[in-house]
């Protein structure tokens, strides 16, 4: 965790954004652009309010996704938010590549993201489901003081 946060995030301040893509899609019938567009006025909000404009995003897409997240769709949807978060300052290539020191499979990348989960500043979940339910509690033991809280 420290090396992908002082290599990858240059040691700054960050918020975790956690997005269940299949969930959204699948259960949820939420629209990714409508998504797309609370997403990017919360994280407006966090830059102004909470001075954070650097982001660790996990998503259940892609190669470290889960094995269910994988067709087209979800892969598209998920292209779609991530480039809300970081409009053209980082490619979907270049956010892939940056797990590949760290990790090598899909099951360590749920406990790296919860390892980065407590140590944000903010979390932002979006589509819910029991991974997030258990990421926002680990935010939470790490974060004891409910005034600290910064959930979205």
């Amino acid at each position: 965790v420290d090396l992908y946060v002082n290599e990858v995030l240059k040691g700054n301040t960050f918020a975790a954004i956690l997005i269940r893509v299949e969930r959204l899609v699948l259960h949820l019938h939420q629209k990714i652009n409508d998504c797309g567009i609370r997403l990017d006025h919360t994280l407006q909000q966090l830059s102004k309010n909470q001075s954070i404009s650097t982001h660790f995003v996990g998503m259940d897409v892609g190669r470290f996704g889960s094995k269910g997240a994988q067709f087209n769709k979800f892969l598209y949807s998920g292209q779609t938010l991530f480039k809300v978060i970081f409009k053209n300052t980082w490619s979907w290539n270049e956010w892939e590549n940056s797990f590949d020191h760290l990790v090598n499979e899909s099951a360590y990348v749920a406990n790296f993201q919860r390892s980065m989960v407590a140590r944000a500043k903010c979390l932002v979940l979006v589509g819910g489901g029991g991974f997030q339910q258990q990421a926002l509690s680990y935010y939470k033991m790490f974060h004891p003081n409910p005034q600290e809280w910064c959930v979205h």
